[in-house]
């Protein structure tokens, strides 16, 4: 697999392209050769007929770019890049473009927290603050329990969706530092008691990886590559967009 993201603890934009695959933009099903001519042949024509859906759904839907492949066993049999990566419309997109993941980084934040539990330096159960002393947010006058890490994992600990920043909003959609982060929730006031609603929450999560981070004394990235994304052999997947490689 190759990946990229962009962590401040935990709040992410995550990337992947296809993994291992060639550019088979007018080649035949790799691993074709594998199958009788029969086989072989509905492969191609069924693949055919996949790329004529995919742009049709990228052009519908106005969709910039995708990349697909289709794996068989081990093998990556097929893969191919569709549209352009550019404002311009000049860069084709290929297998192995590098898209944002997004809130799938939250998966390998809560391995990271739980691979933490495992080791026993982390509570479910037990307030944040036991972990992160700074993560306390207004005084909220409503009763509430605590605000737990399973509650954050689980998005019921009543927190906002968002830390106190605007960076949904164009043009520069700029992303707070885990400073402004720390600094800003002390001014933020839960949605809901906690443990109470379910509230989806970026903010929570975040948390989450402060969390791994204060527990290991390792930055957040460093921990998640040497123990999450270099056991696995994602060699490709680096805590931090690579600009460098959209030129």
């Amino acid at each position: 697999m190759k990946a990229v993201f962009r962590a401040g603890a935990a709040l992410a934009a995550w990337g992947m392209a296809v993994p291992g695959a060639v550019d088979a933009q007018d080649a035949p099903p790799v691993g074709a050769e594998a199958l009788d001519p029969a086989k072989a042949a509905a492969l191609g024509e069924a693949m055919r007929a996949a790329e004529l859906w995919i742009d049709g759904q990228r052009r519908y839907r106005r969709i910039p770019a995708i990349s697909a492949a289709l794996v068989r066993g081990d093998a990556t049999v097929w893969a191919k890049g569709f549209g352009t990566t550019d404002r311009a419309g000049r860069i084709p997109a290929t297998p192995d473009t590098i898209y944002s993941i997004c809130s799938i980084s939250k998966l390998f934040t809560a391995v990271a927290l739980m691979q933490q539990w495992e080791r026993g330096t982390v509570a479910l159960d037990a307030p944040i603050e036991r972990y992160l002393p700074w993560a306390r947010l207004a005084d909220d006058p409503r009763d509430s329990v605590p605000i737990t890490l399973r509650g954050l994992l689980t998005h019921s600990a009543g927190l906002p969706r968002e830390a106190d920043f605007p960076y949904w909003t164009g043009p520069d959609f700029a992303f707070p530092s885990q400073a402004q982060v720390r600094v800003a929730i002390r001014e933020q006031t839960p949605l809901y008691p906690a443990s109470t609603t379910w509230q989806y929450s970026n903010l929570g999560l975040t948390l989450v990886g402060e969390t791994v981070e204060a527990v290991s004394g390792t930055p957040y990235a460093d921990y998640v590559d040497a123990n999450i994304l270099g056991p696995l052999g994602l060699d490709d997947t680096r805590a931090g967009i690579p600009t460098q490689l959209y030129g």
